[in-house]
């Protein structure tokens, strides 16, 4: 029993031991199960977010810790025909905050308002409507900057941003046209070609110190002078100015109400200069020359004329009884400046005679008028690459009445812009050719490359070389014995006709007796255009007719022009002939005037010493001089790697053509 009893005890005992040991051990295992469970996730949490949402995470890091700044490239620079900088960058600053880091809101935008003459609650409104970024104010002048660095403001910086410049500051804007605060162009050239000037847009991060205390920039703003294409246009410069500053001189002198023009080149309608000069009332970016319609008068008797000779019923010496200056259609006239009887063709031109005009017509009928005009290009755009073209207006011929078909032989009744005028006796010059005109001559990149190039492109043939050749002829004698002898340049043949219109009177009111538009186009040398311009007075007081205003206007403008430059116009080239001695003697035979080769081709050619590109170039920013160079076809050698052209001159090797720039 005892035995039984102790070993029962003992196994009471032993039960009693084993007992606590089974409990201990679950004990043990849940926590470490728990554990085990929770690295497991945590592990697997880091393994998702370093592997496969490492990207997202990284970003979204980035973003918090730093604020985007959206920038543009360098835009690209505008030429002339000859490498004269028309547009180019200006280096200035612009302020922007980090509003989210600003612990003062109100006293921040009070502080930058002393600083840069703007609202503080206009601030306030910025930094708490964009919380990461916000610009303050944009292109600061050298005071504002001056101003905000010595505050130190938190969290409110100035970085570098760029402006346009322009030849002859805003006078050109109509041709130009103009950038906004971003640098995209919003008129002329630069929006006609924007595409091609703007550079790409960048994305720079403005990060924190470890401190908290400042952003610096991660370095991507260093290459922002790589930036746009650079566009050479067709515009003569030179020429530009001259037109810009006869046109003012002659809105002056005849006291007209403004004045516009535009030059040519004939077998190619490029665009030599596009100028205009209002006082008031007209938008410094409009421009009149391709936008605004109006009714030419005498000068579309062109189309008159070349329908005329071009049906074969008339010729040179076919007579026209212009009735003593008067032909009535029912109770309305046609009169005549110049009272004449019966006249050949040639005299009725020399004379801008109305009533010839109308008599032509007539016997042409209305149809072949009409598309004659169609055909010289009235009313439909000339495709020149500006924006704001208008096409005129020609009405139905149909609907055309006995004095309606009257008016349009001589100009009225209808509405064309002073491009498409020009361009229509372009066509005249070009052997009865019509080409499209057009502003652009070539695209080049940054470094050098030629992206495009412009050619000339024919429309149509609109009248024959005989018919073309017979209107010149006439426009010759227009200049030397008829309404444009004001016109004259002793030594040089010009041709060319005037035109005097009545402008309407707004609401259906008929024509004004004392509002006129005076008008001249000329072409230069008669016998072989290679120059045309057509000059236009908007009310002029002093003097009405444009024999009297715009024809002698012309004859300064060519005259000057080829004093100051010594440049005569080849197709497609401009040329140099220092022959041609206008302004110190007068009357110098022009037949032995003979161009030269084109300006590329006259530098190719360079001399030590007097080497007219090396002096051009001298003085211009490293950038525009390596453009410049590359484009006309020459290696650089260069020495230094910034600045301002400080030597330059041509290098010979006898296998490369090479200019050595210094600059500093």
């Amino acid at each position: 029993m005892l035995w039984t009893l102790g070993n029962h005890r003992m196994r009471i005992r032993l039960n009693r031991r084993s007992k606590p040991r089974r409990d201990l051990s679950w004990r043990l295992r849940i926590p470490l199960l728990i554990m085990a469970a929770f690295w497991g996730i945590l592990i697997l949490r880091n393994i998702e977010i370093a592997v496969f949402r490492h990207e997202s995470f990284r970003a979204l890091a980035v973003d918090n810790q730093t604020a985007k700044l959206h920038v543009r490239e360098s835009r690209g620079n505008i030429y002339d025909r000859t490498g004269e900088a028309l547009s180019w960058n200006i280096p200035t600053s612009s302020i922007f905050a980090i509003p989210d880091s600003i612990s003062n809101h109100e006293m921040t935008a009070i502080k930058l308002a002393a600083a840069c003459d703007i609202p503080s609650s206009t601030l306030l409104e910025r930094f708490n409507k964009h919380t990461k970024f916000c610009w303050v104010d944009r292109a600061i002048t050298l005071e504002e900057k001056d101003r905000v660095q010595q505050m130190n403001l938190g969290w409110v910086y100035i970085t570098a941003e760029q402006k346009r410049g322009y030849r002859n500051g805003n006078d050109w804007l109509y041709l130009l046209g103009g950038t906004d605060i971003d640098g995209r162009g919003i008129g002329g050239v630069e929006l006609a070609f924007d595409k091609y000037l703007q550079g790409q847009d960048k994305e720079i991060r403005v990060n924190r110190d470890r401190k908290g205390r400042k952003f610096d920039l991660d370095g991507s703003y260093a290459s922002i002078q790589d930036g746009g294409d650079n566009i050479i246009l067709t515009i003569d410069a030179n020429l530009q100015d001259i037109l810009c500053q006869k046109l003012k001189a002659g809105v002056e002198e005849f006291q007209a109400k403004g004045a516009f023009g535009v030059f040519l080149g004939v077998g190619t309608s490029e665009i030599l200069a596009m100028g205009q000069y209002f006082p008031e009332n007209v938008s410094a970016t409009r421009n009149v020359v391709i936008s605004d319609v109006y009714e030419p008068g005498s000068t579309y008797k062109l189309v008159t004329v070349a329908a005329a000779l071009n049906s074969g019923k008339y010729t040179p010496s076919t007579i026209i009884d212009c009735q003593g200056g008067k032909f009535c259609i029912g109770p309305k006239c046609i009169t005549d400046a110049h009272k004449m009887g019966c006249v050949t063709l040639r005299k009725a031109v020399e004379y801008s005679s109305n009533v010839a005009a109308t008599k032509m017509s007539f016997k042409l009928g209305r149809d072949a008028i009409y598309r004659m005009m169609i055909d010289f290009g009235f009313d439909t755009r000339t495709g020149i690459e500006l924006p704001g073209e208008s096409a005129g207006q020609i009405h139905d011929p149909e609907t055309w009445s006995e004095l309606e078909q009257a008016a349009v032989s001589f100009g009225n009744g209808l509405t064309v812009t002073a491009l498409q005028l020009a361009n229509a006796y372009a066509a005249v010059g070009a052997g009865g050719e019509l080409y499209r005109p057009y502003l652009l001559k070539t695209i080049v990149s940054p470094q050098g490359e030629i992206i495009k190039e412009n050619k000339p492109t024919k429309v149509r043939r609109v009248i024959s070389p005989q018919t073309a050749a017979t209107m010149m002829e006439f426009f010759g004698v227009v200049v030397d014995s008829g309404t444009a002898v004001q016109a004259k340049i002793d030594g040089l043949k010009i041709a060319g006709k005037t035109g005097t219109s009545r402008k309407v009177i707004p609401g259906g009111g008929g024509y004004s007796d004392d509002k006129f538009y005076s008008s001249f186009v000329g072409f230069y040398p008669a016998d072989n255009p290679v120059i045309l311009g057509y000059i236009v007075f908007d009310e002029p007081t002093v003097k009405r007719m444009g024999g009297s205003t715009a024809a002698p206007v012309f004859r300064d403008i060519l005259k000057e022009y080829f004093c100051s430059s010594k440049r005569l116009l080849e197709k497609n080239e401009i040329g140099f002939d220092p022959r041609l001695d206008l302004c110190s003697a007068e009357g110098a035979d022009s037949s032995s005037v003979q161009p030269v080769a084109n300006f590329a081709r006259e530098l190719g050619t360079p001399s030590p010493g007097a080497d007219k590109l090396s002096e051009q170039i001298k003085g211009k920013p490293l950038r525009n001089a390596i453009f410049l160079l590359r484009h006309e076809g020459y290696e650089v050698e260069i020495e230094g790697d910034s600045g301002i052209v400080l030597e330059c001159y041509p290098i010979n090797d006898g296998e490369t053509q090479k200019y050595f720039i210094k600059c500093g």
